[in-house]
């Protein structure tokens, strides 16, 4: 029982979870139907803050990965290793991923948001990663609304294709690859 003030692609995502634990409590009797399900929630909150908490552990580990990666696109394994080991030990994600919040599933997608974002960049632009891009960006707003800061950087490449689209007299392959990105972020945000 919360007052919902952020996107609910968190509480999807924590509901999956707890519907396994209700078919599961179901099966093994210890509720016999919704009614009993909700008592035992009020009662006993620790079961649900306990799933929380591993779906947030969950995404600390899985962001580590992210991390790895996006340090591998530029860095030698052994610096790559040594910036997640430091990641994994700052105190202030120790604290936010030991937690159920939702900013631990938006750390993990504007981590992959970043990394896609690197990719289109260093693989000679591939439009393929601006859109996964733009689709983590989606997904990242539909986590928290903050994340909507990071479209800064899409409106830079956005200018920055204008620029070139304006030289080149390009408008019309210009539009379509703008108009493909704005759908992928509505995408990301929508299925989220």
């Amino acid at each position: 029982p919360t007052i919902i003030i952020h996107p609910p692609l968190y509480h999807y995502l924590t509901f999956i979870p707890i519907a396994i634990f209700f078919i599961f409590g179901k099966l093994t009797g210890l509720f016999h139907d919704k009614v009993d399900f909700v008592r035992f929630y009020f009662n006993n909150t620790y079961y649900f803050f306990f799933i929380g908490r591993m779906l947030s552990y969950i995404f600390f580990w899985l962001s580590a990965l992210v991390v790895f990666r996006v340090t591998r696109l530029f860095y030698s394994r052994t610096v790559s290793h040594i910036t997640v080991l430091a990641y994994l030990l700052i105190p202030r994600f120790i604290f936010d991923f030991s937690t159920t919040r939702p900013e631990t599933i938006l750390f993990l997608t504007t981590a992959f948001y970043f990394y896609f974002f690197l990719k289109y960049y260093l693989d000679n632009e591939k439009v393929k990663y601006l859109f996964l891009s733009g689709v983590f960006l989606g997904v990242s707003t539909a986590a928290k609304y903050n994340a909507l800061y990071l479209a800064v950087i899409l409106i830079v490449v956005f200018f920055d294709h204008l620029i070139r689209a304006v030289r080149n007299r390009n408008y019309r392959d210009f539009l379509a690859l703008w108009i493909k990105t704005g759908f992928a972020v509505f995408m990301g945000f929508f299925i989220c």
